[in-house]
């Protein structure tokens, strides 16, 4: 009789074991088939005892649905059951962080690693915390862990390009750059813009060919990306090939008529900077262009100083009164708190714009003398 007993509850326990292995199974297809929606009506609202993998995959469905907090009571409710599950620490981690509560998401992600250090995107999830904590160093360890894993995504090489960007380490930032970009083949938007950014760091570095082939990339996957046209500019410039640039210059203006423009490209945009004394010297361009009318400004050299201020403008001015008297359409003025100068020297269009730097030099160490 005892025999008969102890099979009848060997086999329950087992049909017990299969039933919830069904269930599991059940939830990740629903998951995997990307069908949150289901998933949670028919499994997330029922007042059941699961296993620690079944609300796993609830909680999963709810961070996928950007439900953050269902999402962390779920994987609280699956770390219960098992305490060693590292994904449920992770996701955990992760929804905290989208809740902008880093300091707390630090806690679990830091648990999944220690669970789990083979995988790389909880390394560079610490760091993504430690980034938005502005805590650099640290978020500097965790990306740089992060990459010596086999497998392993772009975004912790990103970040170290553009953390290193930030610190004005142009160097070594450009080489976690060319890293990403050697991990992201999709040529998707994330990819242009790390091409973007490769483009920006060669261009401050004077590397223009390099420059130049970053943006003609950028372009051929984005035509409509109008800072880097800008940007193309600034390199046809820096190489003094000013008749590259026209047909750039050309591309603005006809998206400044068809109101394409981004907002902080509608009224100027830059075509070429350099470096001044103890100053950077910005050149913008105006799109505004007429022959009559009151006083406009086409070209403007913003003098910077090394905390970032402008100390002072140097400009070209269109001047009814130079062209009623002298036939000249713009004026070299400039700008200085209060004090509006004029340099007496006058350009027409078509003007050489080494000339136009040149005076512009000569004014501006007159202004700083």
């Amino acid at each position: 009789m005892k025999k008969i007993i102890i099979t009848i509850c060997v086999l329950m326990f087992s049909v017990s074991i299969f039933a919830q292995n069904s269930m599991d199974k059940k939830l990740e297809e629903l998951y995997l088939e990307e069908k949150y929606d289901e998933l949670i009506k028919n499994y997330a609202s029922k007042d059941e005892d699961y296993s620690g993998e079944a609300y796993y995959y609830i909680g999963k469905a709810y961070y996928m649905k950007s439900d953050d907090t269902n999402c962390i009571k779920y994987m609280d409710l699956s770390i219960e059951k098992n305490p060693m599950a590292a994904d449920a620490f992770y996701f955990k981690g992760k929804s905290f962080q989208y809740l902008d509560q880093y300091e707390k998401s630090l806690e679990f992600l830091k648990k999944a690693e220690e669970l789990n250090n083979t995988i790389s995107v909880y390394q560079s999830s610490i760091g993504d915390s430690y980034y938005n904590l502005k805590k650099y160093d640290e978020a500097i360890e965790y990306y740089k862990k992060a990459t010596k894993h086999e497998k392993v995504d772009k975004r912790p090489f990103s970040m170290l390009g553009q953390i290193y960007s930030e610190k004005n380490k142009n160097e070594e930032a450009l080489k976690y750059y060319y890293l990403a970009k050697e991990k992201d083949q999709t040529k998707a938007e994330e990819y242009a813009n790390t091409v973007f950014n490769i483009g920006l760091l060669e261009l401050l570095s004077k590397n223009y060919d390099k420059a130049e082939k970053a943006f003609a990339e950028v372009l051929e996957l984005v035509p409509n990306d109008y800072h880097a046209v800008a940007k193309m500019i600034q390199v046809y410039y820096a190489k003094k090939q000013y008749e590259k640039a026209e047909p750039f210059r050309e591309i603005l203006y006809d998206a400044k008529k068809k109101n394409l423009l981004p907002e902080f490209m509608s009224d100027k945009f830059c075509f070429y900077q350099f470096d001044w004394k103890e100053y950077l010297v910005q050149v913008f361009e105006r799109y505004e262009n007429r022959s009559s009318g009151g006083i406009y400004y086409k070209h403007i050299f913003y003098v910077v100083n090394k905390s970032g201020d402008i100390e002072f403008t140097v400009q070209t001015e269109f001047s009814p009164v130079a062209m009623e008297l002298e036939n000249i359409k713009y004026l070299l003025c400039s700008q200085k708190g209060s004090i509006h100068g004029n340099s007496g020297i006058g350009f027409n269009d078509g003007f050489d714009f080494d000339d136009l730097k040149s005076a512009a030099i000569k004014y501006m160490e007159n202004l700083t003398k």
